[in-house]
């Protein structure tokens, strides 16, 4: 657990130290975000979307001896209560950029999100140009984040499922609190037991507990995959160099703060 911490140490002072000198940062206002938090355990989980969130949310859950209490904010600038969280052990997980944004591309193809994004203009000019979806996905989003720099400008229009992780750990252009940070992996189940409570085998059926929410369109969407329609095989499709370069700078603040 050791590395989780370092690196959660590391991201605050990453942050910290880019404040003045990056527009996207310097200007970010928290306007959407989850929190889990389980008062009898002192914890607290900030959901990272498309790193595993739901998984790590029932875990909670489960292992919370009380209903837990959830801090959301959806489509506002409100700010999560510092004071009601300060004395909790403030976790969370990320993933390998590249890996997330090929997810977050399938994410949004599913037809109750691909109604409320920008992918289906995307997917319109992929069919008309022949370059990949996530191509000129990614480029579009650099083409954002590019003019808000230039613009000294807080980044915007970029859906928080495909967008930068660094994100959800921020908070008025500042870094929040957070005490842990780890890397999605297979091991996930048995890292936040020992975070939270540290007692073996408590876990053991996690995969099986019922969803915090409905979830069945997604679920049945990535079981089957019906809803790749113009995708075909991208979730398989290796990325280009020039689609990995435009990633790799898209999401360099989660590639340097986050030791990505």
């Amino acid at each position: 657990l050791k590395a989780g911490v370092a690196r959660a140490a590391a991201f605050r002072q990453c942050v910290a130290s880019q404040h003045d000198t990056d527009a996207t940062i310097r200007h970010h206002a928290r306007g959407q975000y989850e929190i889990v938090k389980c008062a009898a355990l002192d914890v607290a989980y900030v959901h990272v979307y498309k790193a595993a969130g739901t998984t790590v949310m029932r875990l909670v859950e489960k292992m919370c001896p009380e209903p837990v209490a959830r801090y959301a904010n959806f489509g506002t600038h409100a700010r999560w209560d510092a004071a009601t969280l300060d004395a909790s052990l403030l976790f969370t997980f990320v993933r390998d950029p590249e890996d997330r944004f090929r997810s977050s591309l399938f994410e949004l193809s599913l037809p109750h999100r691909a109604s409320r994004s920008w992918l289906p203009f995307v997917i319109a000019q992929a069919n008309a140009t022949g370059e990949t979806v996530a191509a000129l996905a990614i480029r579009n989003m650099l083409k954002k984040r590019r003019a808000a720099v230039r613009h000294d400008a807080p980044l915007k229009k970029v859906d928080g499922h495909i967008g930068i992780q660094s994100y959800f750990l921020m908070d008025d252009g500042w870094p929040m609190p957070i005490d842990y940070v780890g890397l999605l992996s297979d091991d996930l189940s048995d890292e936040v037991e020992a975070l939270v409570c540290g007692r073996a085998g408590v876990f053991a059926n996690a995969t099986r507990l019922a969803p915090r929410r409905d979830r069945s369109n997604t679920d049945a969407a990535y079981a089957t995959g019906a809803s790749r329609g113009p995708f075909g095989t991208m979730l398989e499709e290796p990325h280009s160099e020039e689609t990995q370069k435009d990633i790799r700078e898209f999401f360099k603040l989660d590639y340097q703060c986050l030791g990505l």
